[in-house]
């Protein structure tokens, strides 16, 4: 049931005092408020583009540093873990946090289960950050060894990208040569592995 159809209910069977009307008021207009910030920022991250990035960018950092709120990250990583064609726009927006904010971010995505496509869509996102931050090769390779086993497809997904640069080749063939080894890897993994072996060949 709505707060609405409550409040409704509410004073068409007794005539509560001031102060709960006051409160349910106040309730009311709160919960409006939080829709209308929570639909603002759905509604910037979905439209949000290559085209028009300078205009909703702006907006979403000013919201990252005034008005965020701890139910916002549920939001960023939905839209991180479905949207593909913007995974770039979604690094930049990444770089706007703190770095206590990039840590609960980082966190939430390892910690979810996640499908074969959300793990290769996290995959290009860790390969395009790496890249962008130019992560040092032990410091790959760590994060590689953490995650191979509950996260293949985000591994290879992550090598593909960052194997564009050829300092990675040598650890990138390393771990393609672990996951060519296992016989349980989802199509959709293998798929992408196949990809990997002619970066890495």
């Amino acid at each position: 049931m709505s707060a609405l159809l409550i409040e409704r209910a509410f004073f068409n069977s007794i005539e509560p005092p001031d102060n709960v009307k006051v409160l349910l008021k106040g309730l009311l207009e709160h919960n409006n408020i939080n829709l209308k910030k929570n639909k603002d920022l759905i509604h910037i991250l979905n439209i949000v583009s290559n085209t028009n990035k300078s205009l909703w960018l702006p907006e979403v950092k000013n919201k990252i540093e005034n008005t965020w709120d701890d139910k916002y990250y549920d939001m960023f990583i939905d839209v991180l873990l479905t949207q593909s064609l913007y995974t770039s726009i979604y690094i930049e927006i990444y770089n706007y946090f703190t770095d206590n904010q990039k840590e609960i971010i980082i966190e939430n995505l390892l910690s979810r289960e996640l499908t074969g496509k959300q793990s290769v869509l996290l995959g290009t996102f860790f390969g395009l950050l790496f890249k962008k931050e130019e992560l040092s090769v032990d410091d790959l390779d760590e994060f590689c060894d953490k995650h191979i086993e509950n996260f293949p497809g985000l591994i290879i997904s992550c090598l593909i990208c960052i194997s564009k640069n050829s300092k990675y080749i040598p650890m990138a063939k390393n771990y393609y040569d672990v996951l060519n080894s296992k016989n349980n890897l989802e199509t959709k993994i293998l798929m992408l592995l196949y990809d990997l072996e002619s970066i890495v060949s």
